[in-house]
């Protein structure tokens, strides 16, 4: 679809990032936003719809065919409930990969601490203590 693998479809990207909005191309051979390339002849029509998260757009999910108006209001917004679940499973992800990295960094801190440590829950049950 675009030139090189580490090409981005800018137009496309500015378009929804302002927007913030799903798109079908009708006919991607005469649309300003999809930028063709020898390997995109068959590609005629596709619909986009991007992956939000919470701070910043994740990526976007295309979808093309090789028919010029192939793509209506129900494939974009079929497309749209896939990518809100996609978005908010890669946010899941970053954010268990985050507390999975901090857990060791206090595992380390409580094994190599010289002087002990007790931490308590509100209800006044010891929850941690270092070896």
């Amino acid at each position: 679809m675009f030139k090189r693998a580490d090409d981005d479809p800018k137009n496309i990207i500015r378009h929804i990032e302002e927007t913030h909005q799903g798109l079908i191309i009708a006919d991607a051979h005469n649309n300003s936003l999809w930028q063709l390339d020898n390997h995109d002849s068959n590609i005629h029509s596709a619909v986009i719809s991007p992956l939000f998260g919470r701070m910043e757009l994740l990526g976007l999910l295309v979808l093309t065919h090789e028919q010029v108006n192939y793509f209506n209001t129900d494939h974009l917004l079929l497309l749209q409930a896939i990518t809100s679940q996609a978005a908010i499973a890669i946010e899941n992800a970053r954010l268990y990969a985050i507390t999975m990295q901090e857990q060791k960094r206090l595992a380390a801190v409580l094994k190599h601490a010289a002087e002990a440590i007790l931490v308590f829950d509100v209800q006044g049950k010891l929850s941690l203590l270092n070896p």
